[in-house]
């Protein structure tokens, strides 16, 4: 995810001038107006990636910490004191007010380093955590984002109710919300919501919306036309700087984080938003309508196509809660189609994304010539389908996976890249602020959970798998306290502290609570 506006001083001037410049030459008319740009300005770009970048290596900042104890004011020594301290956070985070003549309540995904922005799957993770607690606060949560669903039901990634200025890549008309949307986890949320209140009313009123944003993904994302929908950045599945999005963005030999690799790969985030906005406008269809990358020698370095098959893995359980809860209101229409694209978009997910000689799942990405490979990277989104209605054959097969020492099964579970490949990462540091490359985080964590979950009634052991998950997902926090991920090998936190996401361990211990 982004920086918040404190780090992002050198970022906004570079963009700005770039991105005026653009918008002068993307809204002319005659030769200013193709794909080409002036020379001078391909290297003013290149110069103030550069200087961005080093902006964010060296700056201080108390934003995050290198520090690997337990933060101050946490206690996380025993499972209560998980729980206490997760909703003590929470509540910190909180954010009220009125703007645009619309009221909000929400909570903000940290104290420190985020913009007080509403972030969708943050915001996800925290309507969960808060339906163990206080149904209110989730209701809340969740209303206040659906006020800004478009009609075509696109939902936003960020939502700008308490900022006083969007960084300039996340720019959107009106300055009101980003471009991009998230890692699409309102289901999850809302089934826990009626869990919590068992209020059908909620249903007939959330469902519709939400089956409206499941909808716009399948609408405007299903690019190569199989089912499957493809994200434009990576902040738009969550996962940003993931080892899985590196030949997207055009890395030849990536490895380990280095200062070097930071510098080469985080100004391809603004760029990419900077070049939407200005070359294209945001006009989504436009971008999508492109056939092939633009030229290499224009300023529009705007091609980024990855069909995660993480994002469609949360994508198509969503369908299937989405139905299950149609089914709740007596809505046997809108239960079908939910369910019947489910089955369609899984039978889709496993015939495009299987890999027999890998025994695992892989992701897709858009070549600049227009044609389509899988990466090589083994990923944590590789387990996502574990959620979906696999074969008893793919289940064991990426539990196999999950399960390997020599891959996902570490001290402190999951790593965001499997142990064996050549980009892991597992310790985090601010000067190579590049994340999703080897730490564990929360909502991986809790997708897994939720597939082993799924298969346990008719494979027994895997509640076993689950709880193991969970235990050691525990002594992680119990060691490090709540951050906004951990080393996997450690477990010492990492990131910025008190992360609302990372507080989903309340949910996953309340899920598993008969083991505990």
């Amino acid at each position: 995810e982004p920086p918040s506006n404190s780090v992002m001083s050198v970022r906004v001037l570079a963009l700005t001038v770039v991105s005026s410049v653009l918008s002068v030459q993307c809204t002319g008319t005659g030769s200013h107006s193709t794909d080409r740009f002036h020379p001078s300005l391909i290297g003013l770009s290149k110069t103030l990636r550069s200087i961005e970048a080093v902006q964010d290596v060296h700056s201080p900042t108390s934003e995050m910490s290198e520090s690997r104890g337990v933060p101050p004011g946490q206690n996380t020594s025993t499972r209560q004191g998980i729980i206490d301290t997760a909703y003590k956070l929470l509540e910190s985070h909180r954010l009220e007010g009125t703007r645009w003549g619309m009221p909000y309540h929400f909570y903000r995904p940290a104290n420190t380093k985020y913009s007080n922005s509403q972030w969708l799957w943050d915001s996800g993770s925290h309507q969960i955590v808060w339906s163990r607690r206080n149904c209110s606060n989730a209701v809340l949560d969740l209303s206040t984002m659906l006020q800004m669903q478009e009609p075509s039901g696109f939902i936003p990634e960020m939502i700008f109710w308490n900022s006083t200025m969007p960084p300039v890549g996340q720019r959107y008309r009106d300055g009101r919300t980003s471009g991009i949307s998230q890692m699409p986890v309102l289901a999850f949320s809302l089934r826990s919501i009626h869990r919590c209140t068992n209020d059908t009313a909620l249903l007939r009123r959330f469902v519709p919306q939400l089956v409206q944003y499941w909808r716009w993904w399948s609408d405007e994302r299903d690019v190569r036309g199989n089912g499957l929908v493809s994200v434009l950045h990576g902040w738009e599945s969550g996962l940003d700087a993931s080892p899985l999005y590196d030949a997207a963005f055009g890395l030849k030999h990536p490895g380990p984080v280095t200062p070097a690799l930071y510098l080469e790969l985080y100004p391809k985030f603004d760029e990419l938003q900077g070049n939407y906005a200005a070359k294209y406008h945001w006009n989504r269809t436009a971008i999508i309508a492109r056939d092939k990358a633009p030229p290499l020698n224009s300023m529009d370095d705007s091609w980024f196509f990855v069909e995660d098959v993480g994002v469609n893995a949360v994508l198509i359980r969503g369908w299937e809660i989405l139905g299950d809860l149609a089914s709740a209101t007596g809505n046997a229409s809108l239960e079908q189609e939910c369910h019947e694209t489910a089955d369609r978009l899984t039978a889709a997910l496993v015939s495009e994304c299987w890999d027999p000689e890998r025994e695992r799942f892989v992701t897709w990405w858009r070549e600049p010539t227009g044609g389509w490979v899988t990466t090589e990277v083994e990923a944590v989104q590789s387990l996502f389908p574990l959620m979906l209605n696999l074969s008893g054959g793919l289940r064991d097969a990426v539990v196999r996976h999950l399960t390997n020492t020599s891959k996902f099964w570490t001290e402190y579970p999951i790593p965001s890249v499997a142990r064996d490949q050549p980009t892991f990462t597992p310790t985090f540091t601010e000067a190579a602020d590049l994340m999703w490359r080897g730490p564990s985080w929360g909502f991986p964590n809790w997708f897994v959970l939720e597939g082993l979950l799924r298969h346990a009634s008719d494979a027994p052991a895997l509640a076993e798998v689950a709880a193991e998950l969970v235990r050691r997902w525990v002594a992680a926090v119990e060691t490090g306290g709540i951050w906004e991920m951990w080393d996997p090998l450690t477990g010492e936190g990492a990131g910025v502290p008190g992360l609302g996401m990372s507080t989903l361990i309340v949910d996953a211990m309340a899920r598993l609570s008969d083991r505990f």
